[in-house]
Parts: structure tokens; sequence; C-alpha cells
């Protein structure tokens, strides 16, 4: 699904995410910045950690309560936003 108001940043993380089973894991490191994950999908920065805030102010991505890991914070696809 193609969603015109968000940013490019944005779209391609969401789109990453759907290729990847819906997922998007979040690891805070100090220094660059956060890496973002979606399967294959990597970028590190503060954009990106800007870009997934869009997702999650839109209602687009959610935050998986509880899904703290050693992989960082999971978050998902929303229901209706694929």
């Amino acid at each position: 699904m193609h969603h015109a108001a968000l940013g490019e940043r944005a779209r391609e993380l969401l789109v990453a995410a759907e290729a990847h089973g819906g997922k998007i894991f979040k690891v805070e490191y100090e220094e660059g910045g956060p890496l973002l994950q979606a399967g294959a999908f990597e970028r590190t920065g503060p954009d990106w950690a800007l870009a997934l805030g869009e997702l999650v102010d839109k209602g687009l991505v959610i935050y998986k309560s509880g899904s703290l890991t050693e992989h960082g914070e999971t978050y998902e696809v929303a229901p209706g936003a694929r």
C-alpha cells in the first residue's frame, strides 16, 4: 500500500517491514543512533528513528508491549496498515 503522506524514510521502512513479516526491530546504540532492522533491511541513525516515530504516530506501526529482547524493541505493522 502506498502512503503518500509519509516521509521517504518512513515509507521505505514500512515497505521493508511489510516485506519481512511485518516486524521492525530497534536496537539503541550510544553512538550513531539506533539500528532499525526489518529482515535484511538495516539502517542506522537518528533520521531512521524519526521515521519509525512517524509510523507509530500515524498508527501504521505499533510497539509490541513487553517485547524488549536481546534484539531490542519489537514493532509490528498495525492491522489494516497493509
